[in-house]
Formats: structure tokens, C-alpha cells, sequence
């Protein structure tokens, strides 16, 4: 799916991500960045609003994911299991969240896919403001054939 295929796809299904503003900008295999701007996801401090910043670590864990398993032509179930975030700067310019999927962690998740009809990943996201890390946002997904 192209970035402009997911940005739609996003919008449509989860419509908070289009009150954000998100969109995908890149998505290859292990690896997406999608961004947002900082007008619609501010706070009353002016700063990104912690919710919003932990929507787009989770939906961007979500996607990097999501086109892993179509890539792997493997067809689950894929829902966000348990949600973290560490806030480590306020976040004041446009947002920028990096997503990759563990090399080894892929391995062991798609066999335990096949094999058990099941399984469990985590990925980490990096969410940016400018040159600032903002936040490290760890999401825990679970997949179920």
C-alpha cells in the first residue's frame, strides 16, 4: 500500500488519526514514518498533547506492522495490546514518528504466528519534534491467525 493509500485507509478507519492530521510519509518493509502536525494535537501549555503523542507511537507501531504481515502474506488479526510512552522533551514543532520492527523480534513472532496460530511483538517508535526526541513510545501488539 502506498503512504497516500495508508493516510486514506487511516482516516477512514480510525478517524481520530484524521482529526490529527497524521499522514504516512514512508513505508517500506520494517520501517514507517508518519507525521502530524503540532496546530491540531497542541495542549493548553502549547505543546503536543501527551495523547496525541501517544496515539501516533501506537498507530505507527500498528502500520509498520500491518504491512509486514500483508508483505508476509500472512493474514491476522492485529490489535495494540499494551500501550507506554516516555515523555522526554515538550514537543513544539511538527511531529515525526519513526517506526521499526526488530529483526530478530520478527523472526520469532512469525514463527510463533505459524506455528501457534498466535503471537505477541514489541515495537518502538521514536517520536520527534524538529531535531527532539519528544518521546520513545514501546507498543505491545498481539496477532492472531
Amino acid at each position: 500500500m502506498t503512504p497516500e493509500a495508508f493516510t486514506e485507509y487511516l482516516h477512514k478507519e480510525i478517524p481520530l488519526t484524521a482529526a490529527m492530521q497524521a499522514r504516512v510519509l514512508r513505508s517500506e518493509a520494517g520501517f514507517v514514518e508518519i507525521s502530524a502536525p503540532l496546530a491540531p494535537n497542541k495542549n493548553v501549555h502549547g505543546t503536543a498533547f501527551a495523547g496525541s503523542l501517544s496515539t501516533l507511537g501506537l498507530i505507527s507501531g500498528w502500520v509498520v506492522l500491518d504491512r509486514a504481515l500483508h508483505d508476509a502474506k500472512l493474514k491476522a488479526h492485529l490489535v495494540a495490546q499494551k500501550n507506554e510512552c516516555i515523555f522526554h522533551a515538550p514537543a513544539t514543532q511538527e511531529l515525526r514518528a519513526i517506526a521499526r520492527i526488530p529483526t530478530d523480534e520478527w523472526t520469532r513472532f512469525t514463527d510463533a504466528l505459524v506455528s501457534k496460530g498466535r503471537a505477541r511483538i514489541n515495537v518502538i517508535t521514536e517520536i520527534r519534534a524538529g531535531d527532539t526526541l519528544a518521546v520513545t513510545h514501546t507498543g505491545t501488539y498481539a496477532a492472531k491467525l
